[in-house]
């Protein structure tokens, strides 16, 4: 599925909850099954009748395997150099700190009990 390579983006731009990703991935669903909002069939009905996992337990899945591959790997790969990587001696903006990737994943990680 074309939304599951969005897990493998560091930072999920287009979208800024689950909420947002399960709703999209709920519409495509829908869209498979033939389904149309003037059907109304309650969201709960189509995730039964198409047995697939949410989208966000798929995701949190997937980044979380992926950072088990990279702290695998040996120190000298540079996979595992840019995940250590950072940058010191830049002026940063006002507001808000950009997001990084190492966000999503403390929050996976502390979902799960481990942070």
């Amino acid at each position: 599925m074309g939304l599951i390579y969005l897990c493998y983006v560091s930072v999920l731009v287009w979208f800024h909850t689950d909420e947002e990703i399960e709703a999209a991935y709920l519409k495509f669903r829908k869209r498979l099954l033939g389904i149309w909002w003037r059907d109304r069939i309650r969201n709960d009905t189509v995730r039964e009748r198409t047995g697939l996992r949410p989208l966000g337990l798929i995701i949190k899945e997937r980044r979380l395997r992926w950072l088990g591959h990279i702290l695998r790997m040996e120190d000298n790969r540079i996979s595992k150099q840019a995940v250590n990587w950072n940058i010191n001696n830049v002026k940063k903006k006002l507001g808000r700190p950009c997001k990084n990737w190492q966000d999503p994943i403390r929050h996976d990680l502390k979902d799960i009990g481990f942070a």
